[in-house]
């Protein structure tokens, strides 16, 4: 069961990442009672959104700051049939947290190749006076279809953390950066 996100009041702060999903069927009561498939892939999702009533896909990893395959098909879809998204695994699998060698991504050994993007990543982000964290966990809340993010945590540290870098001001002319050095895809939403 899921409750719709709703808007954050002037005096109350949500510590967890979400925001209403544009084009988002609207429940009377609020509540969603309907099945939320979990998927890495969307190669299923055109057929089974016209076979069952969902409300929300969570998909891990498939839209994040180091990777944006969804941006494809699978955002522009659910935007069409109004269902919201959940983004987990924005920091895939942790390399977004700490890119460095020996790093995990997708459950192995993270490729020198991703772990240069991830470094490069991270390099822009510092030079914008941004952590990494505070943009893997934000950038995927840009994109209209997107209502939440899922966040790993190990530890109340962590969940403080996370929620420190949910708060994080991140200027525009990042965003602006990473599309230029072709870190982020063009297509992807920014302000």
């Amino acid at each position: 069961m899921f409750r719709e996100p709703s808007p954050p009041s002037a005096t109350a702060r949500s510590p967890v990442p979400s925001r209403p999903c544009q084009g988002r069927r609207s429940r009377p009561s609020g509540i969603s009672t309907r099945t939320t498939p979990w998927t890495t892939r969307s190669t299923w999702l055109p057929a089974a959104f016209t076979q069952w009533r969902i409300d929300y896909v969570l998909i891990a990893g498939r839209y994040t700051l180091l990777e944006q395959p969804a941006l494809v098909d699978l955002l522009p879809l659910c935007l069409r049939h109004g269902v919201g998204v959940i983004a987990g695994g924005v920091y895939n699998s942790g390399l977004l947290a700490d890119p460095k060698p020996g790093a995990r991504y997708n459950y192995a050994p993270v490729p020198e190749a991703t772990l240069a993007r991830a470094i490069a990543l991270r390099d822009r982000c510092a030079e914008n006076g941004v952590p990494l964290k505070a943009a893997a966990l934000q950038m995927p809340l840009l994109h209209p279809a997107i209502c939440s993010v899922v966040i790993g945590a190990a530890t109340p540290e962590e969940i403080a953390e996370n929620v420190a870098m949910s708060q994080v001001p991140i200027p525009a002319e990042l965003w602006k950066d990473l599309r230029e050095s072709g870190l982020l895809d063009l297509e992807a939403p920014a302000p």
